[in-house]
């Protein structure tokens, strides 16, 4: 009987503002970017065995497409060159929206190089590799494991490598 006294208690009408919060948060909770965020340091050789040098490299990604830069030392003939890199990649797990793109990336790269030191180096490349994160804390973030090949298709000068093989470890988020 109380309720009756009270205008508007019993039968309130929802309020429309609150209502949108309300959907709002929800739709965010289930929205993702199929993206993710690594950062990271690596190591790179040649195929026949020989050091490339180390890198850090970083890369950002959303429904499958991503920027990766680098840093690399590599050695050229009798010194050494300061590489820096900038790659488009694919990653078509998550492009197709597979929610293992978290755990398991495979991706595909085509970039290019340029850098000095021991004189001018340049290259274009085409790889390809994947990046396996087992253990990702309820927030998608965690340790990675990344192993990728790059074939250089234009190189300058001719004493450097055509492949490198990079393995590195970062840390990644997938959002």
């Amino acid at each position: 009987m109380a309720a009756l006294l009270v205008p508007g208690s019993a039968w309130a009408e929802p309020d429309p503002i609150t209502e949108m919060g309300r959907a709002a948060a929800e739709a965010l909770q289930r929205f993702t970017l199929w993206g993710s965020l690594e950062a990271g340091a690596a190591a790179a050789m040649t195929p026949a065995g020989r050091a490339a040098g180390p890198m850090v490299r970083a890369s950002l990604s959303a429904a499958g497409i991503g920027l990766r830069v680098a840093v690399r030392d590599e050695p050229v003939g009798t010194g050494r060159v300061l590489l820096g890199q900038a790659a488009l990649e694919l990653r078509p797990l998550a492009m197709m929206e597979v929610p293992l793109y978290t755990h398991v990336d495979p991706f595909v790269a085509v970039g290019g190089e340029a850098g000095g030191g021991a004189g001018f180096f340049g290259a274009a490349y085409v790889g390809g590799g994947i990046t396996l994160a087992p253990y990702l804390n309820h927030e998608g973030v965690g340790p990675a494991l990344t192993l990728e090949y790059d074939h250089r298709v234009v190189k300058t000068p001719d004493e450097t490598h055509r492949g490198v093989l990079v393995l590195g470890t970062a840390l990644r988020g997938s959002f």
